[in-house]
């Protein structure tokens, strides 16, 4: 707590107490390398993580649910060998890389008043601001696209900044930097989109009717369409199914209700902390204040850049959380843009306020540190540790972390089983419990039963008539077999595999040989002659 407090004490600025600053900061950096690392070499992958590890284990110019570059990027280290330290290299560079670059940016906008002290101690407030958001450090540890996201948000912004001046408008070369960056953007995630429009409002902005008569936003957005052409002329193939799924999914399953959308704004306090959400606050109280600071446009500017970047996204989210629809993380892109403003007003905090605020913060990090490393609360005991496929005992208990347990061994035992029966492949009845078998037992086949249109489905096709395979249910997550008309002919249980951390057992595996499938076969929309128009990663 000491330490916090010294780092963000007001000094007078002086090259001694810039260099005190910069250490801070630092060593807040070190703090968040090493809770990272300690997250990365405990646990196995999520399921996101490793769905998204698959994708660079089967390179394709796109795929089902989304743009293509999260498997770009993970293509080298999948073809390393894909240890699971391997698979969180980028998400944990992403971070830094996001710490360096939101610093830089908070240097470079007019945001500050000169009475509020805040370059003193804006770099640290960065750190924390990233560091103390669970939800940020998840994105640093387990690559999704968001993790993407990340530190492409505070380098769009800074280069849409740079693009402020009538003088720098007329510079080539910064425009071919926000193309490069937003055609980025656009392969990482469809919600890219919001970042495209942040960098478009706030260039109207800036120049105003001007804007169109400038030939930059035009390369701009002749360089952005040729960067996602790859996921045009992938969805183009598939009866754009990826345009499909995220409709559908973006429509929900449940009439809007406000209780649903209170609890997820609910649920985003606690993913992303207090310290955000405060701090903008705080920043608009400021602003409501008129305080004497830069002249109004350019501060007016650059706060608006922030809004422009961080709102239409939390919006809309809002709006979609009321059907069920919207996923916590989607946000991280706004929450990340609001973090000048959120810097701004958090140094006009109260020392004992920003105290509370870093124990509370600290002592939750810890608290999913501990429970991670120790493989949660509670163990499964009596019926629960032998609970057939399909059932759960009636002392079943929730584990929070035992989802990243046990995934590894469980998927080569399943693939063993399959070798030895002669077996298609494995089975599941969800695809979050694919998406680890298929990693860890690759390159053995994994169907989702029942049958839907799906990412496995386009990487291993089918099951057909008569086959056999080998079906998996987790404790955790028990459902139904896939047995009758629409599955097998039988299924009989061949074994069992708990999950052991420090002497407990958090979990178990259920295997099932099921012979006969039964469904006839639906019809692929769209599936290319080959599995992937790029040649798949042994």
């Amino acid at each position: 707590m000491a330490f916090v407090e010294h780092s963000l004490s007001v000094t007078h600025t002086s090259p001694v107490t810039t260099s005190r600053r910069s250490l801070s900061a630092g060593w807040l950096v070190g703090v968040g390398i090493l809770l990272h690392l300690m997250l990365a070499v405990s646990a196995g992958l999520s399921p996101d993580e490793a769905h998204y590890a698959l994708y660079g284990a089967h390179l394709d110019w796109s795929y089902f649910d989304h743009p293509p570059l999260v498997g770009w990027v993970q293509a080298p280290f999948a073809a390393a060998g894909g240890a699971d330290w391997l698979m969180r290299v980028v998400p944990m560079g992403s971070w830094l890389a996001s710490v360096w670059l939101m610093i830089g940016l908070c240097r470079q906008l007019p945001i500050e008043s000169p009475g509020a002290m805040g370059p003193r101690r804006r770099d640290g407030w960065v750190v924390l601001l990233l560091l103390l958001s669970p939800m940020l450090d998840l994105l640093g540890v387990a690559l999704v696209p968001d993790s993407l996201l990340m530190p492409l948000v505070p380098a769009v912004m800074s280069a849409t900044w740079r693009l402020r001046s009538p003088e720098a408008a007329s510079t080539w070369r910064r425009w071919l930097v926000l193309a490069t960056l937003l055609g980025l953007c656009m392969l990482a995630k469809y919600t890219g989109i919001f970042i495209v429009l942040g960098s478009l409002l706030s260039l109207c902005k800036f120049h105003g009717r001007k804007l169109m008569r400038l030939p930059g936003p035009w390369l701009t957005a002749l360089i952005v369409v040729a960067m996602t052409s790859p996921v045009v002329a992938w969805n183009v193939s598939h009866r754009w199914a990826s345009f499909v799924y995220q409709s559908e999914h973006a429509a929900g399953d449940q009439n809007w209700q406000l209780r649903v959308a209170l609890r997820a704004v609910a649920l985003q306090f606690a993913l992303y902390g207090l310290m955000l959400p405060i701090g903008v606050v705080q920043g608009l109280r400021t602003i409501s204040r008129g305080k004497p600071g830069p002249p109004p446009t350019v501060e007016g500017d650059a706060r608006m850049l922030g809004f422009a970047f961080g709102v239409p996204v939390l919006l809309v989210f809002a709006a979609m959380a009321g059907r069920g629809a919207s996923l916590p993380h989607w946000t991280a892109s706004g929450w990340v843009a609001l973090i000048p403003l959120a810097v701004d007003g958090g140094l006009r905090l109260g020392r004992a306020l920003v105290g509370g605020l870093v124990v509370w913060h600290a002592s939750l990090l810890a608290s999913i540190l501990v429970l991670v490393l120790i493989g949660g609360v509670g163990s499964e005991t009596e019926g629960a540790a032998i609970s057939p496929a399909g059932f759960r005992a009636t002392d079943w208990r929730v584990n929070p972390v035992a989802d990243v347990y046990g995934w590894e061994a469980a998927a080569q035992h399943g693939a063993g089983l399959a070798e030895q029966r002669r077996a298609r492949g494995l089975v599941v009845m969800n695809w979050s419990l694919a998406s680890r078998l298929a990693w860890y037992a690759r390159p053995m086949p994994v169907f989702v039963a029942p049958e839907h249109t799906d990412q496995f489905r386009l990487w291993f096709g089918a099951l057909h008539r008569g086959d056999s395979a080998v079906a998996m249910d987790w404790s955790q997550m028990a459902l139904t077999l896939p047995v009758g008309p629409a599955g097998f002919r039988s299924c009989k249980p061949i074994g069992q595999l708990p999950t052991l951390v420090n002497g407990r057992q958090i979990a178990h595996f259920n295997y099932l040989y099921c012979e006969g499938w039964q469904e006839v076969p639906m019809t692929v929309p769209s599936r290319l002659p080959a599995a992937s128009v790029l040649p798949a990663v042994p």
